[in-house]
């Protein structure tokens, strides 16, 4: 696993600091915070959505998420196993579906399959396999129709986030510039994220 470094700074000059009213610059290290998971949560999403974790074992028939195409990819995901195991070997892992990840797109009817209801009739029922997944709607999905499914993080990784030791996030330093004394703020990220095991994974094209 190889890291990569993250930088960003801002210098702020003595008079900037006097004339410091309405306390902006205390704002900084949040803002710098912000900045910092958002740029995890893209790199992320690029990981998820690459091509290469995805072939016909973990590849639903392409359709919205219903109780159909949902239940498919749970399937799939329950019959996955252990790598290099064939024959009599090939023992399901039995991983446990969590997260229906979906762009916004699809949020309103995933979260219409996951809403907890209490039915007036059988037929008003919500399908049972949706109450025990947590829906994510992200717009780094930038494709309309793809979604996607992964397990249980605390059975099985899929994604894992990689930091420098002791470094769990955005660092911020400060220090003076001997050219002009201006103050410098800098964050800085050593991160990088991967795919450590694709059968942690599912996906839909949609339609």
């Amino acid at each position: 696993i190889r890291l990569k470094d993250y930088a960003k700074r801002i210098p702020i000059t003595r008079i900037a600091i006097v004339n410091d009213d309405l306390s902006g610059f205390t704002r900084i290290p949040m803002e710098f915070g912000k900045s910092a998971d958002r740029k995890q949560n893209t790199l992320a999403y690029a990981k998820l959505i690459e091509s290469g974790n995805y072939t016909s074992v973990n590849t639903g028939t392409a359709g919205a998420p219903s109780a159909t195409t949902v239940g498919e990819l749970r399937k799939l995901m329950r019959k996955r196993t252990a790598l290099g195991a064939t024959g009599a070997t090939a023992r399901p892992l039995n991983l446990t579906p969590k997260i229906l990840i979906v762009p916004p797109e699809h949020e309103v009817v995933a979260l219409a399959l996951k809403a907890t209801i209490y039915p007036a009739t059988a037929s008003d029922a919500k399908d049972a396999q949706f109450q025990d997944l947590v829906v994510v709607v992200d717009a780094a999905l930038t494709n309309a129709n793809k979604w996607y499914m992964a397990a249980d993080p605390n059975s099985y990784e899929g994604i894992v986030y990689n930091y420098l030791a002791g470094e769990n996030g955005v660092v911020l330093d400060t220090f003076y510039s001997q050219d002009d004394g201006n103050l410098i703020v800098q964050a800085r990220l050593a991160f990088t994220v991967n795919v450590v095991d694709s059968k942690a994974l599912a996906y839909n094209a949609g339609v």
